[in-house]
């Protein structure tokens, strides 16, 4: 409360006694006429106060501010940006914190965005600055305070976008009560929709815009319910109404047994563990990587392999090297396996940039005490700001939300669900496989898209009468695809949800047309059978009718390129000598006797120098292959 009522005190100090004295009359003149109104027409009382309620819930339920300037970027900022808390539940004890960018298009058409990020426990803010936000942190980080620049590829630039910091605990949500801070899935659910009718009444001039509820990896999970929760609401007219039209959901998390379980096929997939472990623990484990048994003596051992294998892959993108950024962690790897020397040699590398170390920034960032007076933060509710806390007390009561997903593929609602093909942790296997549960038809088969001219992943459209679901690969992305690939999901977004009413507004659409005029039509113009939506900005490559996508690209004939040093040059350096493998630790400079990396039938001989050329059937047969 005492944030609350020194925030309101500052505000009311602003306030001129003329602007008292005018809202003192225009709240005079409406208590009177609605008192009239109620004499007149013989209404009860009690719905009278009702309509007094919701004609007054906003300054009751809610408060935010417009942010002008922000520590850390030069300048007004380019964009409208609104901080605010809105109090939900019984008593309005959770205090739940948010961002409100507004669209640099057509704030008043584009469509509206309520984008949740992974956890529980990590705040609006990492995706404002981290994923698609507006601004971003300079990489160029000297050691003072973190400098921001714009994000090119923000989504605000097509849509308006609110970042809410929920569960209660994350970011900058509080509670007034100790008790407040028990949450769960069920109330993030709760409060969700209660946020979402408040806030709409706050700002009810977005109440014909479309609407959309997104979110990544762990928030997409309770957010399965919300949307049927929020769609629910819609179909029954509902006040506010919410004009929702679709789920965005990135690298989703559906089904807490599929997810963990699917890693060690896609482990298998991507040739981090060999062919012999993957068949014996398939066989061992009986196809079950969770629920293992300790008298399975064989399955245990089998798990225990795999996991050493596994344990330095950074499971968030398997080819961005594995981040120590604590004290903890270091402790952590050290108590693991100390014969690794893996923290010495992460400290040798030079030059070596950790993901995680931008993580780090915010922290920094949000603390700053200049940082929460623009933020509009009420002073005594959060002692620290944490990206992501992870000590929330917080349950789960679900441990699958594919039977939400199946109804509402009895709606009319949009589903756009892209998944990342380097991640590891929610692997794109496990959401293809909650989708083909789901028993849709395919309505456009799988296939490449592209960005510049270039495969930008791959996608496949499903559909049920009026529902249309779209999955997409994202290549070479990790689990927060925005973040590893910015400029294709932005032209994913943006093909997908605001290219549709960046122009006049069309009725509910899908996400599979195979229009490439620039208007919009039934279906959004992006993954059909042609390019997408013309013409790219700046690519040579421009397929035609007679150009199926898959392929381009595929026939043009790349040198081939050994991928490992030690297969070529670092043999062909020093004499010949005898054939030794790839897997030896040893620090000497013997040569191997055969290029390990065709295989033991190549038999190539001694090259007698760097220029490696591989035997004419060998060239033949790679020619075939499209190039990696």
């Amino acid at each position: 409360m005492v944030g609350d009522a020194s925030s309101w005190s500052r505000a009311l100090v602003k306030i001129s006694p003329y602007t008292f004295f005018a809202v003192g009359i225009v709240v005079a003149i409406g208590v009177s006429v609605l008192g009239a109104a109620c004499l007149i027409t013989a209404m009860e009382w009690r719905w009278c106060c009702v309509i007094l309620v919701l004609l007054f819930s906003p300054f009751m339920a809610s408060s935010h501010s417009v942010i002008k300037r922000l520590p850390g970027y030069p300048g007004d900022l380019p964009f409208k940006l609104e901080s605010g808390y809105i109090g939900v539940g019984e008593k309005e004890d959770v205090q739940l914190f948010y961002l409100f960018v507004e669209s640099q298009r057509s704030p008043s058409k584009d469509p509206l965005l309520l984008w949740f990020v992974g956890g529980p426990g990590c705040s609006g803010l990492s995706a404002f600055l981290f994923e698609n936000g507006p601004l971003t942190f300079d990489r160029n980080y000297s050691g003072s305070f973190p400098r921001l620049i714009l994000n090119p590829y923000a989504w605000s630039k097509v849509l308006n976008v609110i970042y809410m910091d929920i569960p209660v605990g994350t970011g900058f949500s509080y509670s007034r009560t100790q008790e407040g801070y028990h949450s769960s899935d069920k109330l993030w659910v709760e409060h969700g929709y209660d946020f979402l009718k408040k806030w709409f009444i706050d700002h009810s001039e977005f109440a014909s815009n479309p609407f959309y509820i997104g979110g990544g990896s762990y928030s997409a999970f309770p957010s399965a319910p919300l949307v049927k929760k929020v769609y629910d609401g819609y179909e029954a007219r509902t006040k506010p109404i919410i004009n929702i039209k679709g789920f965005v959901l990135a690298s989703p998390s559906a089904d807490m047994f599929l997810d963990v379980n699917m890693q060690v096929v896609y482990a298998h997939q991507m040739s981090l563990i060999s062919d012999e472990l993957y068949e014996s623990i398939k066989a061992s484990c009986n196809g079950d990587y969770v629920n293992i048994s300790p008298s399975n003596t064989k399955c245990v051992s089998d798990f225990e392999a795999y996991s050493r294998l596994v344990r330095y892959i950074n499971v968030n993108q398997i080819l961005e090297p594995v981040c120590i950024t604590t004290p903890k962690d270091n402790a952590r790897v050290l108590s693991e396996d100390p014969s690794e020397g893996i923290l010495q040699s992460f400290q040798k590398v030079s030059g070596f940039w950790c993901r995680g170390y931008d993580h780090i920034l915010v922290n920094q960032w949000a603390n700053s005490e200049d940082v929460r007076k623009a933020l509009q933060i009420r002073e005594g509710t959060k002692a620290e700001f944490l990206r992501c806390n992870q000590s929330l007390s917080y349950t789960n009561y679900l441990l699958s939300v594919v039977d939400y997903h199946h109804n509402l593929t009895d709606t009319n609602l949009q589903y756009l669900i892209y998944c990342a093909d380097l991640d590891m942790s929610i692997p794109q296997i496990s959401t293809r496989s909650w989708v083909k549960s789901l028993n849709l038809t395919i309505d456009d088969p799988w296939r490449a898209w592209f960005v510049d001219g270039q495969v930008a992943g791959y996608t496949q459209i499903y559909k049920k009468h009026n529902f249309f679901l779209t999955y997409v690969a994202v290549k070479g992305a990790g689990h927060v695809a925005q973040s590893y690939k910015p400029k294709e999901v932005f032209q994913m977004i943006d093909r997908a949800i605001g290219y549709r009413y960046s122009v006049k507004s069309a009725s509910h659409h899908s996400l599979s047309s195979r229009s490439q005029d620039t208007q919009p039509s039934d279906r959004a113009p992006w993954l059909g059978s042609q390019l997408g939506v013309g013409k790219p900005a700046s690519s040579n490559l421009k397929p035609n009718q007679a150009t199926p996508e898959l392929h381009i690209g595929l026939e043009v004939h790349q040198p081939v390129i050994p991928p490992l040093s030690r297969a070529r040059g670092y043999r062909c350096s020093v004499k010949p000598a005898s054939r030794r493998s790839l897997s030896s630790r040893s620090q000497d400079t013997r040569p191997f006797g055969r290029a390990p990396w065709l295989g033991s039938r190549l038999g190539v001989g001694k090259p007698a120098s760097n220029n490696f050329k591989p035997n004419q059937a060998t060239l033949q047969h790679l020619n075939r292959v499209p190039p990696l």
